[in-house]
Order: C-alpha cells, then sequence, then structure tokens
C-alpha cells in the first residue's frame, strides 16, 4: 500500500491510497457537476438532484419520453434517427421555440389528385402549409417519410411500370430504387433507415421484399401462392408486419425481419387491410370490413384485445401514427371524396385535416417529426434539404455535445443509458446559453476525495471543483470515510466508512445528504465502484478467504460474491469487470464477464 500526500490550494493533505488499482479507463473521482453557472433550465434543483430534475425537464417538455420513432427509452436502444430528433427538440425548447402546433407536431405525406393526377404533397401536422413535391403526367403516391423525415419514398408509374423511388424531403433528387417490369408498390422503412420493405410481384403473385436503402441487395421474404402485402416494421426492427390471404380472405401476419417464423394475428372471414405497428411496439394499427364496411381497428401486438376505432358508413383507411404514439393519421371518405383525418390513438377526438373535391390519402409512414429550421431554431439554416440529419449529427460531435461511443456520449446505433442522456442534456444546455463547456473528466466537473485537513482529524469525504476551487465537506463525524466513487449520473457518491467499527460500503446524494449504509458485517468492505449504468456497485471484501469481488445493487439489495480478488473495474459498457487477485502467489490481474463468468487472466509475470 502506498500513500501520496498532495497538497489543496486551502493547504489540506489529501491522502490518495493506490492498492494495485485496475481500470478500464480514468478512474471516477471525477463527478458531473450541476449545469454550468449561468443556465436557468435547473436553477431550482436542489444539489446532488439535478440529474432526476433534467430527465423530468426532458420528459416534460417531450424532449424524450416512451419508445419510438423520434423519442428513446431512458434505458434501451437509441437509433441515428431518435438522436437527430433529440437534438432538435433540445434545441427548441431551450430556445424556447415551438417544435409545432400545440396539438399536432411534425410533417404529414400524403397523395392527392387536386393537381389533376396523382401527385405526392407533403403539410404541417395540423393540415397547413400544404407543399406539392412532384410534378408530372404520371401517377405518384407518397410511401413513407424516412425516420429522421430527410427522405420520402415515391411509388410511381413514371417508367411505365408501378416501381419505388425515392427523393429529399422537399421534392428534390429523385431516385429509382427498384428496376423490373412487375409491380412494386408499398415501401416502408426500417426503423435505422438502412432497409426498405415492399410489395412486389416480380415472382408471378405478391410477395414481402426487402431491399438496402440505395436499392441494393433485393431478399424476398415471403414465398407463396397466396397474395402478402407489405405492412410495417416493429420499432426495434426485429418484425414486420403484413397482409395475407394464405387462409383464403385478407389476415394479419407477423414474421421475423428475416422472413422465418410467419404467425398469423387475425382469424376471421373478413378482409383485412395493411397493419401498422405502434411507436412503441405494444399495438398494431389496421383496417378491417368485418362490420360491414371499412373502419380502422387497433390490437395488442400479440393479436389480442382488438377494439374499434372508428364507426361509420364510410370507408375509413389506416394512416400512420404520430411520432409519440398519441395519434392516428387515416383517410376517409366520410365528407364525399377522401380526405385526411387525425384520431386520438383511442379514436376519440376525430377531426379532418384537409378539405377540398378530390382524392387524398395516406400511408403507413405518412407522419414524420419536424426538422430543424421549419420550427423557428436557425441552429442549421444552412444545411441543404434533405441532408440535415448528417449535418446535425456532426455539429454536435464537433461541438463535444455527443461523441461516437465512449464515457461522456453515446454510440450513434447503440444502448443509452439514464446517465448519458443527462449528460447530452447539460452539454446541450450549456452550449444553446453559451455558458461553459459541461464537465470532462481530468478538465471540468467536480472531484471527490478523502482528507484530514488537520492531520490530527479523522478521515472525511470531500468535494472541490477541478480547478481546485469551492471545496465543500460532505461527510463529519469521528471515524474515517474513504475511498469516494462517483455514480454515472453525478447524483450519488459511495464511498466505504468504519463508522459501525469496520469498513462497510455507504452511499449518499452528491451534497452529503441521505447517507446511508448498503453492507453490514464483521470484516472490512472496500474499494466501491459504480456500473456504468449505475445500478450496481463493485466492491472488494475480505470476509472469505483472502479478498473477493463482489456486487450489490445501488440500493443495497441482490448483495453476492462473484470472484476471488479485489479492486474491481467496470468496463465502460458494463459487460466486464477487471480486478486484481494474488491466488497465484503474486497479485495478477484478470477480467471477467459482469455475472462473474469467464474468468480470464490477463497477465502472467510474478511481480507486483
Amino acid at each position: 500500500m502506498h500513500r501520496v500526500g498532495l497538497v489543496t490550494s486551502r493547504g489540506f493533505m489529501v491522502s490518495l491510497v493506490l492498492v494495485g488499482m485496475v481500470g478500464f479507463s480514468a478512474g471516477t473521482a471525477v463527478g458531473q457537476t450541476t449545469p454550468p453557472q449561468g443556465s436557468d433550465t435547473f436553477d431550482d434543483v436542489p444539489p446532488g438532484h439535478w440529474a432526476d430534475e433534467a430527465i423530468g425537464w426532458a420528459v416534460a417538455d417531450e424532449i424524450t419520453k416512451g419508445v419510438g420513432v423520434g423519442r428513446f427509452d431512458l434505458d434501451g436502444i437509441v437509433t441515428r434517427a431518435q438522436i437527430v430528433t433529440f437534438l432538435y427538440r433540445t434545441v427548441n425548447s431551450v430556445q424556447g421555440v415551438s417544435s409545432g402546433t400545440e396539438e399536432l407536431e411534425g410533417t404529414i405525406a400524403f397523395t392527392s389528385r387536386r393537381g389533376g393526377d396523382n401527385e405526392v404533397f407533403v403539410m404541417n401536422a395540423d393540415g397547413t402549409n400544404v407543399r406539392q413535391l412532384t410534378h408530372n403526367t404520371s401517377l405518384d403516391f407518397a410511401g413513407g417519410l424516412s425516420p429522421d423525415g430527410t427522405l420520402l419514398t415515391v411509388v410511381s408509374d413514371r417508367d411505365g411500370d408501378w416501381e419505388v423511388f425515392v427523393m429529399n424531403a422537399d421534392g428534390t433528387d429523385v431516385r429509382q430504387l427498384t428496376h423490373n417490369s412487375s409491380l412494386d408498390t408499398a415501401p416502408v422503412w426500417s426503423p435505422d433507415g438502412n432497409q426498405i420493405a415492399f410489395h412486389s410481384r416480380r415472382d408471378g403473385d405478391d410477395e414481402v421484399f426487402v431491399m438496402n436503402a440505395d436499392g441494393t441487395n433485393v431478399r424476398q421474404l415471403t414465398h407463396n401462392t397466396s397474395r402478402d402485402w407489405m405492412g410495417g416494421w416493429s420499432p426495434d426492427g426485429t418484425q414486420i408486419a403484413f397482409l395475407s390471404g394464405r387462409d383464403g380472405d385478407d389476415e394479419v401476419f407477423v414474421m421475423n425481419a428475416d422472413g422465418t417464423n410467419q404467425r398469423q394475428l387475425t382469424h376471421n372471414t373478413y378482409r383485412e387491410y395493411p397493419p401498422i405497428w405502434s411507436p412503441d411496439g405494444t399495438q398494431i394499427a389496421f383496417g378491417s370490413d368485418r362490420d360491414g364496411d371499412l373502419e380502422v381497428f387497433v390490437m395488442n401486438a400479440d393479436g389480442t384485445d382488438v377494439r374499434q376505432l372508428t364507426h361509420n358508413t364510410s370507408r375509413d383507411f389506416t394512416g400512420g401514427w404520430s411520432p409519440d404514439g398519441t395519434q392516428i393519421a387515416f383517410g376517409s371518405d366520410r365528407d364525399g371524396d377522401f380526405e385526411v383525418f387525425v384520431m386520438d390513438a383511442d379514436g376519440t377526438n376525430q377531426r379532418q385535416i384537409t378539405h377540398n373535391t378530390y382524392h387524398d390519402s395516406v400511408l403507413s409512414q405518412a407522419w414524420s417529426s419536424s426538422r430543424p429550421g421549419t420550427t423557428g431554431s436557425d441552429l442549421f439554416d444552412d444545411v441543404p434539404a434533405g441532408h440535415w440529419a448528417d449535418e446535425a449529427i456532426g455539429w454536435a460531435v464537433a461541438n463535444g455535445i455527443i461523441a461516437d461511443e465512449g464515457d461522456d456520449g453515446f454510440d450513434l446505433n447503440g444502448t443509452v443509458s439514464r446517465a448519458e442522456i443527462v449528460t447530452f442534456l447539460h452539454r446541450m444546455v450549456g452550449f444553446l446559453r453559451d455558458d461553459p463547456a459541461p464537465p470532462v473528466p481530468g478538465a471540468e466537473g467536480t472531484i471527490a476525495f478523502h482528507s484530514n485537513p488537520d492531520s490530527d482529524s479523522d478521515w472525511e469525504i470531500f468535494i472541490v471543483n477541478a480547478d481546485g476551487t469551492n471545496v465543500r465537506q460532505l461527510t463529519h463525524n469521528t471515524h474515517t470515510d474513504i475511498q469516494a466513487s462517483w455514480s454515472p449520473d453525478g447524483t450519488q457518491i459511495a464511498f466505504q466508512s468504519d463508522r459501525d467499527g469496520d469498513f462497510e460500503i455507504f452511499v449518499m446524494n452528491a451534497d452529503g445528504t441521505d447517507q446511508r449504509q448498503l453492507t453490514n458485517n464483521t470484516h472490512w468492505d472496500w474499494s466501491p465502484t459504480w456500473s456504468p449504468d449505475g445500478t450496481q456497485i463493485a466492491f472488494s471484501s475480505e470476509r472469505g478467504s483472502g479478498w473477493q469481488v463482489f456486487l450489490i445493487g445501488a440500493d443495497g439489495t441482490g448483495e453476492r460474491q462473484i470472484a476471488r480478488g479485489g479492486h474491481p473495474s467496470w468496463s465502460p459498457d458494463g459487460t466486464q469487470i477487471a480486478f486484481q487477485s494474488s491466488r497465484g502467489g503474486e497479485p495478477e490481474i484478470f477480467v471477467m464477464k459482469a455475472d462473474g463468468t469467464g474468468e480470464r487472466q490477463l497477465t502472467s509475470n510474478n511481480h507486483v
């Protein structure tokens, strides 16, 4: 054991205990501070609790909530499109700009005959600002907006038969994706925007196919002599809902995204119409004529609990879910010709948003979030239409708001943790308010440490700004409190204390309040370190024969031994733990999975 004495700007003697330290990356002495001075977004937040408030603020301002297009779960999978939407939502909220109308938000693509033949149009979700995107003498039908809202698929017969095209969301740069003499139609984007599923008759009957977003790598998913028609992807991209006539009438089926595990969800003698998955993945909307005319229905994703949403003697066709899953767009001829309507997801509050004497219709991915620049934000004004998503991501990376990967950012198509969302919010708010950059380990932020200021006192936990200013003492007792470790979101500090007679693991809020004991035994528990998701704490204990590595939930539950050794350190993704063990006589470095399995020795040199 080596003790290193450092003198702070106030003359305190700081002791850093180095006992064969093991780590995947920098330690956890540096934590997140509250948002930079000058930001008023979190002004009323008590010290040590701002992360909870940050999440609450983001949910309340509809920057993030639930799962689905444009939103992401607080501990789930985040897609590139969701990050882009998160960027502009945060920009608009912090700058006080509305991200749409109070009631309806985003852009709806639709097909209309108001120009004399079928053309593609877009409009605001409240029916205002209608813009015609295609202008030709062929028939063009709106397919779907890409998950990030930058591209739009179109079905057109401009080459003599029906093919799938894609263009920028403003109608520029039209590119043909399919090229054959058969019918190709009903294109639907995968949630990550990398693939498009569609319907084709190229094998002689109606089947479901999928291709890359640039039209390459076409694969057939269904193979039978009945009619199979494309519906919609599940939000996680693992499944596809589709229609099939294989039981004699059109029913709703679901299959894995590679075409395997096809199973039937509806069973009746009526005709169903294309199914569309809700953004949170729990429901599927579809059309059916089971009440005698065509109506909109919704059911659970497993086919249970079917509910009818529309009730009239006209024809109602399913359109698309709103990005937050609270509303559904649909087509109806209840006013004498087909128009676009919107209703709440439970079927209430049905209202007409197009009004003319021509045919207007919507398909499954009709509804997309708005793009920055259309809602008042000027951050992306110079971005060419159809390319703002790439620029938004590049801008965020260049300004240190997100990273491709690592502890202070999140991968553009990986998992996102609550702590990473909080860091993102903090960085974004700080940047938009021209405040100092948010904390970076080793530069800015708050450092936790233990010290005995007058050398005769007991060891206590302190925190200090990374520049040495504003030293604050968090623990006050006649015992030894040492080895402070920040939680990933900066709201809590784990430490060890001998206040009950031997060293135990404790946790407190970042301001020193609510100190609580997690372990309770007659042996030493040492070196607490948080898992990257903040749910667990790994620590060393000598309660067995020699030092052991234990895990315990951050709330003190689920304590268990996972290895022989000590000084654990988590990998950044939380899947592995490095630790030290002297099981061969000399200390060596080992790595194991986070559940204690798969141990392997990394060093073998017979030296300390």
